[in-house]
């Protein structure tokens, strides 16, 4: 952390001068400090509580507030008079939050009856037990466990709660980042709303290929879907070697080094095999979830899923979720290049409330360059 940063600072020029420097010194800058930078759940959060009067701040700003969890918010919370909570509850939600919704369930589920074998002493986790029970006994009891998940989601519950309370909330309908066709599909399918447009001409490392220069912010490899041809078909292991291959030509063509490209995927199978076969751009290679709040110039999607299941969520499984789906395509400051099928997209059934794949790729359809493989490479020869 910076503060912990700072404290090491000071002790390598505290040995090096001899200590002629007085130690209050490090002591009166952190003090005095007007703006203190920190993670929501660093050590010196807890100091500070730990102090007879720890201090105040007048106000604490939260970044991604929409990914912590309650316990990531209310130390910084509490140590100040007002609060600016900044996020997003249409992206990625806290960090493995099913996994955390069904452990809590878990405990619920035993409720005071969680035997006391369970919490040892020498730990302190008979701290933990009675938080569970007064939890338990509270705030859920008799209420659908489902209700777990909403409370591990502050941040998505934050305007209901302002509006109960009379606390005021700010939608920030300016879009600085995409282009305006990519920006227009963003805010139309996960906000309902068609953004402001203020991403102003910059000058950036193009590439030398012209399909790839930016003349068209957005590109859709479209490849033939498993009906048609099964050498598209993605592994069990959620692999689809076919469009690796797709990938390795594309960057095979990149081949500037400080070019800003990332290549993204849902999955870590595909991206695992992607930077065994890219071993010289590994940094190029990301999952969705670990790129959630970064950007890049050229970003290289693949959807890998490419299969024979009928039903839409054994078809795309945990692509259907609607902030997944926003992080995934809402990356690219100059140019979009999405590889997958869109017969397998445009042959789903959809379920009420979980269209929005099928509802990006009917906009891709209206605005992208679209290309088959074989004619996407003929293009990129020109």
């Amino acid at each position: 952390s910076k503060y912990r940063e700072f404290n090491s600072l000071w002790t390598e020029i505290e040995r090096e001068i001899s200590g002629l420097t007085a130690p209050w010194v490090a002591k009166s800058a952190i003090t005095e400090a007007s703006v203190i930078c920190t993670t929501t759940m660093d050590y010196w959060l807890d100091e500070m509580f730990s102090q007879s009067e720890p201090p105040t701040f007048d106000y604490v700003l939260i970044e991604e507030a929409g990914k912590s969890y309650p316990s990531e918010l209310i130390a910084p919370m509490a140590l100040s008079r007002e609060w600016v909570l900044i996020g997003d509850d249409m992206q990625l939600p806290p960090y493995k939050l099913r996994e955390t919704r069904e452990n809590v369930n878990t405990i619920l589920g035993l409720g005071s009856k969680i035997p006391e074998s369970d919490f040892k002493e020498n730990r302190g986790d008979h701290h933990l037990k009675g938080l569970v029970d007064k939890f338990y006994r509270g705030f859920m009891e008799n209420q659908d466990p489902e209700a777990v998940i909403q409370w591990l989601q502050p941040f998505s519950n934050f305007k209901r709660f302002a509006e109960e309370v009379g606390v005021g909330t700010h939608f920030l309908n300016q879009q600085y980042r995409m282009e305006r066709d990519l920006s227009d599909i963003i805010s139309n399918v996960f906000y309902g709303v068609t953004f402001e447009h203020k991403k102003k001409k910059r000058l950036w490392k193009r590439p030398k290929n012209r399909l790839l220069s930016g003349e068209h912010p957005l590109l859709w490899v479209d490849t033939p879907s498993i009906v048609a041809n099964r050498k598209w078909s993605e592994s069990p292991r959620y692999l689809n070697i076919e469009e690796a291959k797709i990938i390795s030509k594309i960057v095979g063509s990149l081949a500037p080094k400080d070019l800003d490209v990332k290549i993204l995927t849902p999955y870590n199978s595909q991206k695992f095999h992607l930077q065994k076969k890219l071993r010289k751009h590994r940094n190029w290679i990301c999952s969705v979830d670990e790129f959630q709040g970064r950007e890049a110039d050229i970003v290289i999607l693949s959807l890998v899923r490419n299969n024979m299941n009928t039903k839409p969520r054994s078809r795309w499984g945990f692509m259907l979720e609607p902030r997944r789906l926003n992080v995934m395509f809402s990356r690219a400051r100059e140019v979009l290049i999405v590889i997958g099928s869109l017969a397998h997209i445009s042959s789903t059934e959809f379920e009420s409330g979980l269209t929005e794949l099928g509802d990006v790729a009917k906009k891709f359809q209206a605005r992208a360059r679209i290309l088959n493989p074989t004619d996407f490479f003929e293009e990129m020869k020109k």
